[in-house]
């Protein structure tokens, strides 16, 4: 229990025995309960299932999560103490990609996840993010303000005052503050381990001889086990691996052929169908067969939410009112062209590099090409003039190369096509 102690307080900064403060238990307007359990049918453990999770909490792991301030011309990103959270290093223990990941699969096993923002006991800055994966939580109340009070698996208990967790519900509709558990999985979950089960039962039954050993002749009943000992350990034995059995002429061997049940492919389909529907979760997706189409269905139908749902979480309980008054929010990206066909990606080469929407070194990253120097630069073609009207601060350095195109050091976005001249 001392290295148990020891790890947690490392980890969470605190001292276990010492994190227990008491509160009342918070009252909801509906009357739902403040505590909220893991849902116990453990569906993790399920092959499915994990396997749908891992597909999305790796896809999430992608992401890039940037501070940024501002909108449009005024639009700037930050290089700060959140940045370097953010993109760095969250914590001690753990890359950003594998704090998303752990915050995702946490979020899709048990439709709630949490994030708790250490901060510094003298200015309030944000110093850490950790993911709080515990059994059980319940919200309580003291002197007006609410906290998190996690309980975990050995017995340790965290006590987090509200504003410092950044929390995201899924299929939040009847409690206040959490999310609803995964109950409608259970029978299907369910019905899928034993169909398994089932499966590995019918192959073994199948491969094993059946059948009734008869004597032509009355013979008393410690003779016939006799007999029937030494014919299963002569047939059935770990020895016999030519699979005969050898019985005299006062028998007959009469087979009963095995007539076990086995569900079919189309029914296990649609067992598999169901909890593919549940998470939004497809075959192409699962199995790495998908198309851009495909991967932008997916994208918006089942990632967007939850994205754009922490993405607003983590601005609220990372800035002051006074920090959002004045633009400063979170925003997720993911290279969408990195899932194009190879056909596609030279495809989109001469548009993106005549329009100035990406370097060079942009467009080597797609096709897994390291960086080159002097490659960060952007060049548009002749068909594009650069709009400085609205950017009077920035100054502008063209050059015309040897194919009639120009290279810039100024913000693609200024480049934009001239109207006096045919594209």
């Amino acid at each position: 229990m001392g290295l148990v102690k020891t790890v947690f307080q490392k980890l969470f900064r605190i001292d276990p025995d010492s994190n227990t403060s008491q509160g009342s238990e918070a009252k909801f307007l509906n009357g739902g309960s403040s505590n909220y359990s893991r849902y116990t049918g453990d569906v993790y453990a399920n092959h499915l299932v994990r396997g749908i999770v891992h597909k999305i909490a790796s896809y999430c792991s992608l992401m890039s999560f940037e501070h940024v301030r501002g909108y449009g011309s005024s639009f700037e990103k930050m290089n700060d103490h959140i940045s370097r959270l953010l993109t760095v290093k969250p914590n001690e223990f753990m890359t950003p990609s594998e704090l998303i990941y752990k915050f995702f699969t946490d979020l899709f096993v048990t439709n709630n996840a949490y994030v708790w923002i250490q901060r510094d006991s003298s200015t309030g800055e944000p110093v850490a993010l950790l993911p709080v994966v515990c059994d059980h939580v319940k919200m309580v109340e003291s002197k007006g303000f609410l906290f998190y009070k996690f309980y975990f698996e050995r017995g340790e208990v965290l006590t987090v005052y509200s504003g410092d967790v950044i929390h995201r519900r899924r299929f939040f509709y009847k409690n206040d503050w959490f999310g609803d558990d995964n109950e409608p999985l259970r029978d299907s979950v369910g019905l899928n381990d034993t169909l398994q089960v089932s499966l590995d039962a019918s192959l073994k039954n199948g491969a094993q001889i059946k059948g009734i050993l008869q004597h032509q002749n009355t013979i008393d009943a410690d003779d016939l086990a006799k007999h029937e000992k030494l014919f299963r350990e002569s047939y059935l034995s770990a020895s016999n691996s030519g699979g005969v059995g050898v019985i005299d002429a006062k028998f007959n061997f009469i087979p009963v052929p095995y007539s076990g049940k086995i569900i079919d492919a189309d029914q296990m389909k649609e067992i598999r169908d169901y909890v593919y529907r549940y998470f939004n979760m497809n075959d192409e997706i699962m199995m790495s067969k998908y198309n851009s189409e495909t991967w932008q269905s997916f994208h918006e139908g089942t990632i967007a939410p939850e994205l754009n749902g922490l993405e607003q979480s983590a601005r609220i309980k990372l800035f002051t009112d006074r920090q959002i008054g004045v633009g400063h929010h979170i925003v997720s990206s993911v290279n969408s062209i990195t899932f194009m066909s190879p056909q596609q990606k030279i495809g989109m080469v001469k548009l993106s590099l005549d329009g100035a929407l990406y370097n060079r070194n942009e467009i080597r990253g797609w096709f897994g090409d390291a960086p080159i120097p002097g490659g960060d630069t952007y060049q548009y073609s002749k068909n594009f003039t650069e709009n400085v009207s609205n950017t009077p601060n920035k100054t502008t350095e063209t050059e015309e190369n040897n194919d009639g195109q120009q290279t810039s050091q100024t913000d693609p976005a200024s480049a934009v096509p001239n109207s006096s001249e045919e594209a």
